[in-house]
C-alpha cells in the first residue's frame, strides 16, 4: 500500500496482505491536505485500489474542559458560523466541522456525561438515543467560545485548531479531581484523558 499528502510524493506504508491494514503517514506540515492512498500489485505494479479522503487537517488540539461557559450556555441565535480549518472531536468521538452547539453530553461514550433523562423517559440505550433526537430538534441554548477561540487562533497563526469538548456544565472542582483518573469514564478527568488519547494525545493546551 502506498500513500501521498496532496500534490507530495508517493510513500510506501507497507504490506496490505489481510483485509484489514492501518498505517500512518509521518512528518505532515501543518495545513490542510488530501490524502490520496492506493494498492499495487507487489509482482505486477498493476493498480487495485485507489481513492482519497479529504480535506484532512493537521494542527493543534486544543481542550474545552469546565463548567456551563466552556460547554457553551449562550441562546443559539447569531452564533458564530463554522469555518474550515476548526475542527471539533465531538462527545460521540467523531471528528466533524465544528458546529454550534458543540457539547452534546449524552452522545459521550462516558457515563459521567449522561446528565438525568426527563421523567419517565428511562434510562435505556434506545431512550437515551431519543432524547437524543429530541434535544437536536428543540435545543435553544449552547453557544461558547470554543468556536470563536478556534477561528482566531487560525486566522493569527495560519494552523488548522482541533477542538476537543470535554465540558458539562454544573459540576465542581472536586469531580475534576486528578486522583479520580482511574475511574476512567466515570470521572470528568478520567474522560477527558480518555478523549485525549482518542484523539492522538499531545495538545496544545486546555481552557
Amino acid at each position: 500500500m502506498e500513500g501521498r499528502i496532496s500534490a507530495g510524493p508517493w510513500r510506501s506504508l507497507g504490506s496490505a496482505s489481510q483485509p484489514e491494514f492501518s498505517a500512518a503517514l509521518e512528518r505532515v506540515p501543518a495545513g490542510e491536505h488530501e490524502i490520496y492512498v492506493r494498492i499495487v500489485s507487489p509482482e505486477t505494479g498493476e493498480l487495485l485500489v485507489e481513492g482519497d479522503i479529504g480535506p484532512v487537517y493537521v494542527g493543534d488540539l486544543w481542550v474545552l474542559a469546565g463548567q456551563s461557559n466552556m460547554e457553551g450556555c449562550g441562546r443559539l441565535i447569531h452564533v458564530e458560523e463554522p469555518q474550515p480549518g476548526v475542527s471539533c472531536f465531538y462527545m460521540g468521538d467523531r471528528w466533524d466541522l465544528a458546529v454550534e452547539p458543540l457539547c452534546w453530553l449524552l452522545e459521550s461514550p462516558d457515563p459521567v456525561h449522561w446528565t438525568p433523562l426527563p421523567e419517565g423517559m428511562g434510562v435505556s440505550e434506545e431512550k437515551r438515543k431519543e432524547y437524543i433526537r429530541m434535544a437536536r430538534r428543540d435545543r435553544v441554548h449552547g453557544s461558547g467560545l470554543g468556536l470563536p477561540f478556534g477561528k482566531m487562533m487560525l486566522r493569527h497563526t495560519g494552523v488548522p485548531v482541533g477542538l476537543l469538548m470535554v465540558a458539562h456544565g454544573g459540576t465542581s472542582m472536586s469531580q475534576w479531581d486528578a486522583a479520580l483518573a482511574g475511574e476512567g469514564g466515570r470521572s470528568l478527568y478520567g474522560a477527558m484523558l480518555r478523549v485525549i488519547r482518542e484523539a492522538g494525545g499531545k495538545v496544545r493546551g486546555c481552557l
